[in-house]
This record gives structure tokens, sequence and C-alpha cells, in this order.
């Protein structure tokens, strides 16, 4: 079978450029789908690459212990004997903290700010792993004797006073009515994505302070539900959450009742990377429905051309074109009009990713392997979708298809 390679091209970009409103309609549904592919992928993997990244931050080492409230009583929960205990006793335990958080208001100059506050021991410092662009973090003794001290996150200070250069400043903080002055000891800046774990927001202050302070300005009982551990590899993360749990089910004689939960950060990235990634491949595989929708649409127009060409075909095939020409010039032209399409998507589709991701913060990242699959799938809608079209031309006997109009 000789093919002119160049000639059956030339044919089929002539055959687009003479019907091109009708041509670019039957792309549509393939511009669409390649687009959409390509937006959500590109989005959606950058979504989960930040996500990663945030939660990596905190640290892959870090463990939380929770205690499940349905399952306990006012004894199981932690105390700050239990935390000083799994610090002290567990080798694999580099260090550990109570964790609380509260609300509330502070004020400066006369203006107010809701506040975010996070409580633990001095050991939050070392878990959280924040760098100090001034002053320090609060100490053991200070934590012990709930001395109204904190570290202010170096954003909030800028928002309040204009310059992180607030050491010594006192702020008064307001919880459930309660007023009272509390002194910057330091400014913290927290690594990417622990402001986010800290449930902060750009327009609220962000404090640190000891559990013991925030816990007697909410008049609440010195009980814990929730700790962090910081294991002291990666590779012990396990076997600290795990040795955790076994003694705190020693200290409180509850372990018949299961009632404290280690989970630790590794766990939660994959259980995160698993949802994610189901989320994503299920939306991208929504939108490839519209590539099939495309496909039916490019077929209905290959019909409706070899129809509108049957004396073409005819002269062709008595000129000596054969069955295999006829049928690889359609075939050519069907792949064309979806490689064109696949393109079209694919440029709109980087586009459309890269604008939604400067609205919601995300940096869309673009695999080759997907944009090549999404390209090579478009070509691939075509041939399928054409062979039928085009076995019907190929097919078309040449007196036949003479006779007709």
């Amino acid at each position: 079978m000789n093919i002119n390679i160049r000639e059956t091209i030339k044919i089929a970009l002539d055959s687009i450029r003479s019907n091109l409103m009708r041509t670019f309609l039957t792309m549509l549904g393939i511009i669409i789908g390649i687009a959409s592919v390509i937006m959500i992928l590109g989005v959606g993997n950058g979504g989960k690459e930040q996500i990663m990244t945030t939660m990596t931050s905190i640290g892959s080492n870090i463990v939380t212990i929770s205690v499940i409230e349905s399952r306990a009583s006012d004894n199981d929960y932690l105390t700050v004997d239990d935390i000083a205990s799994l610090r002290n006793n567990i080798s694999s335990i580099n260090a550990a903290t109570t964790l609380i958080t509260g609300s509330g208001r502070v004020e400066n100059g006369g203006r107010q700010y809701s506040t975010n506050i996070t409580g633990g021991t001095e050991d939050l410092g070392v878990i959280y792993g924040s760098s100090y662009s001034r002053g320090r973090f609060f100490s053991n003794e200070e934590h012990a004797a709930a001395r109204p001290v904190c570290v202010i996150q170096a954003d909030s200070a800028q928002m309040m006073f204009g310059s992180d250069d607030v050491i010594g400043m006192t702020i008064n903080l307001t919880i459930k009515g309660k007023v009272q002055p509390i002194k910057i000891i330091g400014v913290f800046n927290p690594p990417a994505g622990v402001s986010t774990f800290m449930n902060s927001e750009t327009t609220r202050v962000t404090l640190i302070m000891p559990d013991t302070t925030l816990m007697y300005l909410m008049g609440s009982n010195p009980q814990y539900s929730n700790a962090l551990i910081q294991a002291s590899s990666i590779d012990l993360v396990d076997a600290a959450g795990e040795a955790a749990v076994n003694m705190l089910n020693t200290r409180h004689n509850n372990a018949e009742r299961n009632v404290y939960r280690a989970n630790s950060m590794m766990n939660m990235l994959d259980q995160v990377n698993s949802i994610l990634g189901l989320l994503t491949s299920f939306i991208a595989a929504v939108g490839a429905i519209a590539l099939i929708v495309g496909g039916i649409g490019v077929m209905n127009i290959m019909l409706v051309s070899v129809t509108e060409r049957t004396r073409e075909i005819g002269i062709r095939k008595s000129l000596g074109a054969r069955t295999g020409t006829i049928m690889f010039q359609f075939l050519t032209e069907s792949s064309f009009i979806t490689f064109i399409g696949g393109l079209i998507g694919l440029a709109l589709g980087v586009g459309g990713a890269m604008l939604i991701g400067y609205f919601i913060d995300v940096a869309p990242i673009f695999s080759l392997s997907n944009i090549a699959i999404a390209v090579v799938f478009s070509v691939a809608v075509g041939l399928f979708f054409g062979i039928y079209p085009a076995k019907k031309a190929a097919k078309l006997s040449p007196i036949e298809a003479l006779r007709r109009d």
C-alpha cells in the first residue's frame, strides 16, 4: 500500500480549513475535555504538593497523642506529670508537650485584635522548631509558675506594632471577660505551614504561651486531651507513639478501654496523599468524559464528511486510489482534528490552572507524563472514533460513488 503521507496531510488540512467553523465546533468537546483534565491535574497536584510540604515542614517525626473522649473518664485525661514521664523515660522521644488552644482579644494603643493562642510546655518550641528573630521561648520555670508571658508571631507583631522589635512590651489579653497583661518575651517565625497548623489567620494575632497560664485565663482544670511528642528520628516514629500509649495506659490503668490514640504526621501524610490522589483522579476522570463526548462528535462530523465527499472518493478510487489509502486519509483528518483540539485544550488548561492557582495561592504542577498522555489520548480518540467513518468511506464502490450528486 503506497501512501503519499505529505499529500494526505495536505488534503486533511485543506479539508479542515474549508470548514473552519464546523471543525472548531467539533473540536470543542476535545478542547473542553483536555483543558479540564490538565487544569484539574495541575491545580490538584500543586495543592497536594503544598499540603505535603506544609505537613512535612511541621515535622514528619511528630506524633499526636489524643484522648478518645467518648471512652474516657475524668481520671484518663493527660497531666503535666504524664508528659514529663513520657519525655524522661522513653528513649525514642526527644520532646513532649501538652497542647491546648484558645482564642481571645488583645489590645494595643486602644485598638483590639482577635487572637489565636496555643499553649504548651517549654518543649513546644523544640517541636515546632521555630526560629526566633528576637527574644526567646518561655522556660520550664515560667511554665511551672504560670507566668503571664508569651511569644508572638513576627507577622502579628508587625500588624500590631508596625515592627517586630517588641521584646519586653506588654499587651492586654482578654479571655472570657478576664483581662490579663501579658509580657512579650520572644518573636518567632514559624516554618511554612506551622501557622496553618495552629489555625492562624493573617487577620488574627498568633500567640504561644505556657499552657498553665492559658488554663488559668480560661478557667479550665489542668487536664489535657491532646499532646505532641517528637521522636528522636523518623524511623522511631511508630515506636515512640506505641511506647507513649503503653506508658499512659500503665499510668492510668485503663489499657482495656483503648482510651489513647497515637497518630503520626507520617500516617497523616499517607492518608492525605491517598485521599487527594483519589479525589484528583476522580475529578480528572469526570473531565475525561468530555473527551469521549468529543470523540462522538468527531465520528458524527466525519460521517457527514464522507457523505459530502462521496463523489471525491469515487473519483480517487477510479483513478487507482486503494481502499487503505482512502481509509488512511479519513483517519488522518479525524486525528488532526482531535490533535489540534488537544493542543488548544492543553494551552487553555495550563492557562486556566495558572489563573486558578493565582487566586487560591497554589502553584500548579504540570507533569510531562500527564501532558503527553492527554495529547496522545486526544489523538487516540480521533483514531478510534474515526475508524467507522474511514471504513465506510473506504468501502464505497467507485461506480456507486460517482452516480451520487
